[in-house]
């Protein structure tokens, strides 16, 4: 019996660390890197165009200089992209020699445009920020209630909502874990009393 109550906590708690770990994959914060070259960003096609690079808001971008020789800067710059952003640059690497690397997080979505502040007529770049993903609508988990069950008022059908009194604040439905934990207690409870009776009719 107590084996049986110790699979049922362990099942319990690895279904909630998988609800956790699959939360935290949807939301989690990635590192995009662009290469930077003599003289241009993400790859030597890019000589004289702009490269685009697409993210999440939230995300990193890391510029690497090891394709590069020369000294470069990463500057954002005004909508000609003619000279750095005014009155100051929303980020800007300084100049950064060969091997080096500049790193900046953007957290507000929106389009912000940069280049070369030593070659301003062959380096360009836009960052296209996105704005972060929001989460999955909740779903409404099945009731087991069979029709024609008498509830209780005031019960709370596994796997439903109270049929009467207070319920989930502003709507929200049942959380996986309180189900699975339910069921799960339900279970270990029912063969307890299952030994408990076979115990007595020995």
């Amino acid at each position: 019996m107590q084996t049986f109550a110790r699979a049922c906590a362990l099942l319990i708690a690895l279904a909630g660390a998988a609800v956790s770990g699959s939360a935290g994959h949807a939301f989690a914060q990635e590192q995009v890197t662009i290469d930077v070259g003599d003289f241009w960003f993400c790859d030597s096609s890019f000589e004289y165009a702009t490269c685009e690079t697409v993210i999440d808001a939230g995300d990193t971008v890391h510029w690497d200089f090891s394709s590069s020789i020369n000294s470069h800067t990463v500057t954002e710059c005004n909508p000609a992209c003619d000279r750095p952003a005014e009155p100051s640059p929303l980020f800007d690497s300084g100049t950064v020699g060969a091997g080096g690397s500049y790193s900046y997080t953007f957290d507000v979505a929106g389009t912000f445009l940069y280049f070369c502040g030593i070659h301003p007529l062959q380096m360009f770049g836009r960052i296209v920020v996105q704005p972060p993903l929001a989460p999955e609508p909740a779903t409404q988990t099945p009731s087991l209630i069979e029709p024609g069950d008498i509830i209780p008022p005031g019960s709370t059908p596994l796997g439903g909502l109270p049929t009467s009194g207070q319920g989930p604040r502003d709507g929200a439905s049942t959380p996986l874990w309180f189900v699975l934990a339910a069921v799960a207690g339900g279970g270990a409870l029912l063969a307890l009393i299952g030994a408990a009776s076979y115990r007595r009719t020995r």
